[in-house]
């Protein structure tokens, strides 16, 4: 849709955008950790896998602003960057699809034995009861919420803001920038962890 000049088919792109955002989020964890349990693997591996996963993420969105900052130069399009996404989305979308094993994000004693998975409606009210029944999990889910609804603020305000300053403003080398920022405190946190643990 950004090819578009029309409001409204920018619009959808953006909807659909934050859709997938949401999705990109949730499901790859939801199936990491179902497909870890099916595998017995030790819960404390988790934490260590997730550890790493957002290192390595920091490290392909560097690179990601840095092509992307070459796809605009070399095509002279701001949606250049975009259409560079789309193939390497194509890309991974098959990959997943031929290489990874569908498990919905549950693993449950009785799906692991051959027992039937509860229907879809169900999963949706047994979430409303779980946040219901726990304010913890409720208190999770908005303090989520309102980080998510604060980056993305950023997200929009950044680049109008920095333009009135800076008007041939590499945008991808910036958001390299930023996201090493984001590896560099991925990767303080384990030693951060390790004191707070040893604080008595």
């Amino acid at each position: 849709t950004k090819h578009s000049p029309n409001f409204y088919a920018l619009l959808f792109g953006r909807v659909t955008g934050g859709v997938a955002t949401s999705i990109l989020y949730s499901c790859f964890e939801a199936w990491l950790v179902a497909n870890h349990n099916l595998n017995y693997f030790p819960p404390e591996w988790l934490k260590t896998t997730f550890s790493l996963a957002t290192q390595c993420n920091a490290v392909v969105a560097i690179a990601s602003g840095w092509i992307g900052s070459v796809a605009r130069e070399q095509f002279d399009s701001l949606v250049a960057p975009f259409d560079v996404a789309i193939a390497v989305l194509t890309v991974s979308a098959l990959a997943i699809t031929f290489t990874w094993k569908e498990n919905k994000g549950e693993v449950r004693k009785g799906d692991i034995e051959g027992g039937t998975p509860a229907p879809e409606g169900s999963k949706f009210l047994m979430a409303i009861q779980v946040l219901a029944a726990d304010k913890k999990v409720l208190l999770l889910g908005c303090i989520q919420s309102l980080f998510e609804g604060s980056m993305y603020i950023f997200v929009f305000m950044w680049t109008p803001k920095l333009d009135r300053f800076y008007p041939n403003l590499p945008h991808g080398q910036v958001f390299g920038c930023f996201m090493a920022c984001l590896m560099i405190g991925s990767a303080s946190f384990p030693f951060l962890n390790s004191l707070r643990d040893k604080t008595p």
